[in-house]
Order: structure tokens, then sequence, then C-alpha cells
């Protein structure tokens, strides 16, 4: 064999190591982004610590739907269904009190409405707290707005979803009521290597939809 053709046998080797070593870079970058993402505009502590509680004091988790057909929750809401209980777990762990779910989405992709998708996984897991429904929200914008009472008469609330949509959420409510982000907490939303190959494609939708947002509210 020649010299060339073992050259040429040798290159894709490296042109593997190399596209692996850039896709390694591109999901360690969308793994910082999402983790900053998560820690963005969120209270750190209790609102009833920093003197910003509601009298009931309930804790109330939105889960924010993903439009889909079909009878049952796809991968995406169930896996935020799965984000919601975490955090529900955590958060009880302190002993103040058990947490509302609150699904948000109607039906936009099908005849369903997403909030019952995301009502009947969770109870699929096994919750037994209380879930509460709406189901009319067909954007993100109507998803912060249909559920500001909630966040009103709450303690703590979180917004659950990837963290580029709920940190979309949180800009949303902090144009809408700013002064209601003090009840806002971080959600248990984000894990290392959770999405794995996926995750790139999540957060640079995420990207481009918080970019698109921002230009709106710039030209507002």
């Amino acid at each position: 064999m020649t010299r060339a053709g073992r050259g040429s046998r040798r290159r894709p080797r490296w042109a593997v190591a190399g596209a692996v070593g850039i896709g390694a870079a591109v999901i360690a970058a969308s793994e910082v982004i999402d983790q900053l993402a998560s820690r963005s505009l969120v209270t750190p502590t209790s609102s009833e610590a920093s003197g910003g509680g509601a009298a009931d004091g309930s804790r109330t988790l939105i889960v924010l739907g993903y439009g889909q057909s079909g009878t049952r929750a796809g991968l995406i809401n169930r896996f935020r269904v799965r984000q919601a209980l975490r955090t529900a777990y955590v958060w009880e762990a302190d002993g103040t009190g058990p947490c509302t779910l609150l699904m948000s989405g109607g039906a936009v992709r099908g005849d369903i409405p997403e909030a019952h998708l995301l009502r009947d996984e969770a109870m699929r897991c096994g919750f037994t707290g209380e879930i509460q429904l709406d189901a009319l929200a067909r954007s993100t914008e109507e998803n912060v707005l249909n559920t500001l009472a909630a966040v009103e008469s709450s303690r703590d609330a979180a917004y659950i979803s990837h963290p580029l949509h709920s940190l979309l959420a949180r800009r949303y409510l902090r144009h809408l009521r700013p002064e209601l982000l003090r009840r806002i907490r971080r959600a248990d939303d984000v894990r290392i290597l959770e999405w794995g190959p996926l995750r790139p494609i999540m957060t640079v939708i995420g990207l481009r939809e918080l970019r698109r947002v921002r230009r709106l509210h710039a030209g507002a």
C-alpha cells in the first residue's frame, strides 16, 4: 500500500476525534448556559424569609406545557413533570409544607389541553398533592399571564420547563409584574448531562426565543 493510501486511512480517525471534541465542547457550553439560566432572576431564599411572603403561605410550581398531539404526555412533557416532582420533593424536604402543581397549557397542537396531559402524567407518577389547571394558555406569555394570581398568592413559586424557557417566563413576569419576582425561586430544572446530545439543540432554541422577546420588549 502506498504512503498516500495509508495517510488517507488515518485522516478519518483524526476527523472523528476532532468531531467528538467539538461535540463535547458544544455540550459543555450548553450545560454552562443552562446552569446560568437556571440561576437567573430567582430569589435564593424563601420569600417568607425575605419579608415578601403571601398570607396563605402556599408554594406553587407552574409547569409550562409543550405543544403536542396525542392522548398521553410526550417525552418533553413527561420530563417537565419529572422536573416538577423532584423540585417539589426538594422544597418539601425543609418541612414547611407541600407544593401545589399548576399545569399550564391549552390545546395548541392537539385536541387535549397540555395541562390535562401534564396532570395525568403527574398522577401516573404517583403525585397525590394538589393539582390546579390552566387549560387556556397558548403561548409562554399567556402561561405567565394566566398564572399571575397564583404567583401573587404564593409564598414561593417557580416555573418548570427547560432552564431557558423558564427564564423566558421569568422575563415575562419581570415585564408584567416585576414586584412578584421576589416570590420566584429556582427549580431543580438542570442536571449535568441530563439531555446528552439533545441539550445543545434545546439550548439554541431557547436562546433564539430569548433574543426575539428581548427585541420585542426593547421596541415596546
